[in-house]
């Protein structure tokens, strides 16, 4: 595989991951919802969730402009 196709697997992986957080995330806030001092024994576990879904979309931008700094640089080359 070349590096796009792995590119495009993590980014689609990472994405699958960060939908399932979403969906937990909004599970707890169900929860929380109907009682507010729950916000306090889930606090720790929304901030990592949180914290975990920021660091994906760090990633994937990372490999987006990876991708298109070394399209970039072929087309440069290439001429």
């Amino acid at each position: 595989m070349n590096k796009l196709s792995w590119g495009s697997l993590i980014i689609l992986l990472a994405s699958l991951v960060l939908s399932l957080e979403l969906y937990a995330l909004t599970f707890l806030a169900e929860i929380i919802s109907f009682d507010p001092e729950s916000l306090l024994r889930y606090n720790d576990l929304i901030k990592g969730a949180v914290g975990v879904m920021c660091g994906l979309i760090v990633y994937g931008v990372m490999l987006v402009l990876l991708h298109f700094l070394e399209v970039h640089k072929k087309d440069k080359y290439s001429k």
